[in-house]
């Protein structure tokens, strides 16, 4: 798909933010299952 939006000058559906929120959110939970608590994603770079 990305490919695609290149190729033919499409925007592409997700934008480099969505996927930056998407590996904090990954990050916060990793951290919430560690430390067994409710992690903020301020906590993880959010």
């Amino acid at each position: 798909m990305f490919v695609d939006c290149i190729r033919n000058k499409k925007t592409p559906p997700s934008t480099g933010i969505d996927g930056r929120v998407s590996v904090l959110m990954g990050y916060a939970a990793i951290k919430s299952a560690k430390e067994n608590r409710p992690v903020k994603m301020t906590e993880v770079g959010g």
